[in-house]
Formats: structure tokens, C-alpha cells, sequence
């Protein structure tokens, strides 16, 4: 994810998601960068499938440890990113990387909203 034009900082960690690791990459940009989901295929298409993030989403900051390098815990604790314009999931089906949509997420979560009764 470095590799690609306009990050600046990134990093990728697991999230269990029913039973299932996710691997989930956050990533931050450079002052007036933007990524899409084009550029998220292109960086992942010389790995073999599998070895690319699950999920990449755009985080307007890191936390850094006290060596300069990005912690995940707070990013673990908050499970799948919520879906939007910055955030992406691999379609492996199409091998490529697509937004991540309030019903994919869902999907993958297995969390249905309640409608109203």
C-alpha cells in the first residue's frame, strides 16, 4: 500500500470477523492525495490473490509508538471500517478492489439491521 502515488503512511492488521481473519489495511494520505479503487488493483496485481488486504480504508491520522511506527489497537477494536467513499474490500471474484458498501459490509459482519416494527 506504500507503493502507491499519494500514501503516506500504512498499515494493515487482522480483525476476526465470524470466526474468520480479516486482513484490513488503513492507510493515510499526503496533503491533497486521493486513492481509488483502481490504484488499489494495480498495487495488488503482481500478489498472488490471498496475500493483498481483505479491506482498505483511508484514516485521517496513525497513532504512532514512541519508535515512529503505526499501532492498530485502536483500529482492532473498531472491527470492519465503516462502509464509504474511502474504504474498499477485495473482490476476489473480479480480483479487484471495489467500495466497500453498507450492504457488503454488512454482509461480511453478518450484523443485519432491526427494521422498524
Amino acid at each position: 500500500m506504500g507503493l502507491i502515488t499519494g500514501v503516506d503512511l500504512a498499515v494493515t492488521y487482522g480483525v476476526l470477523v465470524r470466526g474468520r481473519h480479516v486482513a484490513v489495511s488503513a492507510v493515510t494520505l499526503l496533503p491533497g492525495a486521493t486513492i481509488t479503487a483502481a490504484d488499489l488493483t494495480e498495487a495488488v496485481a503482481s500478489m498472488p490473490v490471498g496475500l493483498g488486504p481483505d479491506i482498505v480504508h483511508v484514516v485521517p491520522q496513525l497513532t504512532l509508538s514512541g519508535t515512529y511506527r503505526p499501532t492498530v489497537s485502536a483500529l482492532r477494536a473498531n472491527g470492519i471500517p465503516k462502509a464509504g467513499r474511502q474504504a474498499w474490500y477485495f473482490n476476489s471474484g473480479g480480483n479487484e478492489y471495489r467500495r466497500l458498501t453498507p450492504a457488503v459490509r454488512t454482509e461480511l459482519t453478518g450484523q443485519h439491521r432491526r427494521g422498524n416494527a
